[in-house]
């Protein structure tokens, strides 16, 4: 059958360009490889016209007018042997990025050329059935010979591709830090051998093998690329190598190293990649697909393809399956991730960074009998057998994991000995002080305060609002004489167990307004020995056990949560209570006990706080200063 020109529409243009690189950063990589095709060294990309327009520019053989024309060919490319590129399509790459694509070329002593790409047209045109030549031509203008510029010679050399006034659905991906990242992860750009020392050995054994590395120095906005890892601090100073190989033959190499933090290091020092003439094919979950198995990524690498008819396919992202060599290779792969996380949970065993961990943490807070019990869990995990992977490959890293969890041992043998030491000196116990100090101040508090304080838990952590009830609800009784139904429906109330507007149709104890009973004589009176009463024991619990109205846990109010701790935090605050009305105190002041520079205490704030309470019935004076710049609460 004889195909015509009309035989081709213009939607199979779609499915070329949009449909392989759905406008997205790939693109990059594509004249990446049409730069290192063209033998240059040196790649610079950069944004221009306040980052409307991307340019890729090289130092690479540049192109006459009869090689222009070529390039611009679909689906044909005249690339042979170790060339990167070959399916004629990824000039074509920037369409769906920008509204058009200027390219301007020149060889060494030849004319400089420019031609443009009229995308928007283009685009337009992919959606009709006319054919995909006259889509073509009509998008794509005439080759112009341009003058040289100041800082070209006849001898210069360059290819510079332009995709101007980029889509705005693409600009936010088009940034500087993501096409670093991009380039950094998917092109042959160096390592820095400044940070990373294994670069040299592990250019030496991939040029033994044949594989193919381009020579290639790539800046990006100005920065030079390096590909990973940024940081070797995270990773074991050792280098694993393995060959995959079908039929005795190599079909690739890689590398890999583990970090030694026993956790999934942060991008981009993490993953295992799949590389094609120093291009990466997928992501790292193209590998980690070829095991069953959950594989914790302790390790960064590359498996690099040594085999030429393992073919990566037209988007990049995997293999086409037109080799038999790829089936049982892929299936190493998985066998030796599978491997590798047999070796993680090694790792774990022998080194057991958790435990570790927490004995230092127990360590700080003085908690030496924690401490002790982990270190006795510490030893015995270490100790007990772990199975390792029988890969000949990762036979010295067992050595490093080793002498990693003799250290380890080592670090927590003395540790231990500190512990012993220290609990052998007369210094007393954090926890055993604290105890001690809550009972000295028990023989002097208040007897009511003292019984009530003695029901604490046995770890001595009780809501204060319920301790604290009893003792308040004796002392102001003796002070106001009422009746112990009187000063416990006052106290509840004021303590807001029930709320402050009654009960049952009643008149509530505590009121603000002054209207108290029928009695016009009383009303007064009353309301104002309620208002100061109510505003004062309220206070003292608002302040104390109401904690989470002052914005618990903010670091304005860190001051008051720390300072007490342990059973302090109980009996600092009922001895503040206990001196706020003593019963045989007349009138008491109570100071801030609040330093002066912390005085920031609540995000709503007192600016100036004074209760006083001064009847017949009742003589306290309370003073709470927290002076703060908030408006008076």
């Amino acid at each position: 059958m004889e195909f015509k020109t009309e035989a081709i529409g213009a939607k199979i243009l779609e499915t070329i360009t949009a449909g392989l690189y759905d406008g997205n950063l790939n693109c990059l990589r594509e004249y990446v490889q049409n730069s290192i095709d063209a033998e240059a060294k040196n790649i610079d990309i950069y944004f221009e016209n306040d980052d409307n327009d991307l340019v890729i520019r090289d130092d690479g053989n540049g192109m006459n007018t009869k090689e222009l024309t070529d390039a611009l060919r679909v689906g044909v490319s005249s690339k042979e042997g170790d060339k990167v590129g070959w399916r004629g399509i990824g000039i074509w790459s920037g369409v769906s990025a920008s509204h058009r694509i200027v390219i301007i070329t020149k060889k060494a002593r030849g004319k400089k050329l420019r031609i443009q790409v009229d995308c928007d047209k283009l685009r337009k045109g992919m959606s009709s059935n006319g054919p995909a030549t006259e889509i073509l031509t009509k998008s794509t203008g005439d080759i112009e010979v341009l003058p040289l510029g100041n800082d070209e010679g006849k001898d210069a050399h360059f290819t510079e591709i332009r995709l101007e006034s980029m889509l705005r659905t693409q600009r936010g991906l088009f940034i500087q830090r993501n096409i670093y990242n991009y380039l950094a992860r998917n092109v042959p750009a160096p390592f820095n051998k400044n940070v990373f020392h294994h670069s040299s050995e592990i250019e030496e054994h991939l040029n033994e093998q044949g594989v193919l590395q381009p020579s290639i120095h790539i800046t990006s906005c100005g920065e030079t690329v390096y590909r990973p890892p940024t940081d070797i601090s995270l990773f074991f100073d050792k280098l694993i190598w393995k060959d995959f190989k079908v039929n005795d033959e190599v079909v690739a190499t890689g590398w890999f190293i583990t970090t030694d933090k026993n956790q999934v290091p942060k991008e981009p020092n993490v993953g295992i990649y799949f590389k094609k003439k120093g291009f990466t094919l997928g992501d790292s979950t193209l590998v980690r697909s070829q095991t069953d198995v959950t594989y914790n990524a302790w390790q960064y690498g590359e498996i690099h393809i040594v085999a030429k008819d393992l073919v990566e396919n037209a988007s990049r992202n995997n293999f086409e399956s037109s080799s038999d060599k790829l089936e049982p290779f892929l299936e190493q792969v998985g066998i030796f991730v599978s491997q590798l996380q047999m070796m993680n949970r090694y790792q774990t065993g022998k080194t057991s960074p958790r435990l570790k961990k927490s004995i230092s943490s127990a360590v700080q807070s003085g908690d030496n009998l924690k401490a002790k019990a982990d270190i006795k869990k510490f030893k015995k995990k270490v100790t007990q057998p772990v199975s390792f992977p029988k890969d000949d490959s990762l036979s010295e890293m067992r050595e490093v994991i080793d002498e990693a969890s003799k250290k380890g041992m080592e670090e927590i043998e003395d540790v231990s000995k500190n512990i012993k030491e220290s609990s052998s000196s007369p210094v007393v116990d954090k926890v055993a002080l604290a105890r001690a100090h809550y009972d000295n101040i028990l023989d002097w508090m208040h007897p009511d305060i003292k019984d009530e304080m003695k029901k604490r838990s046995p770890s001595g952590r009780r809501e204060l609002a319920l301790l604290s009830t009893k003792p308040i609800r004796v002392v102001l009784q003796q002070k106001t004489k009422l009746n112990s139904n009187e000063i416990f429906d006052l106290s509840r109330e004021a303590f807001d167990w029930e709320g402050v507007t009654g009960k049952q149709g009643r008149n509530p104890k505590i009121t603000m307004t002054g209207q108290f009973d029928n009695t016009k004589q009383n009303s007064g009176r009353l309301a104002a020995r309620n208002r100061r009463f109510g505003v004062l024991t309220y206070s003292i619990y608002d302040l104390m056990d109401n904690m989470s109205k002052h914005n618990s846990g903010k670091p304005e109010f860190a001051w008051l949560e720390n300072i007490f701790s342990f059973d302090e935090s109980i009996i600092g605050r009922a001895r503040l209570l206990y001196k706020i009305s003593p019963p045989w105190s007349h009138e008491i002041s109570v100071v801030s006990p609040f330093p002066r520079e912390q005085n920031n205490a609540c995000s709503r704030g007192y600016r100036h706080f004074a209760v006083c309470s001064r009847h017949h019935r009742c003589d306290i004076t309370l003073h709470l200063r927290l002076e703060t710049s908030a408006q008076s609460h």
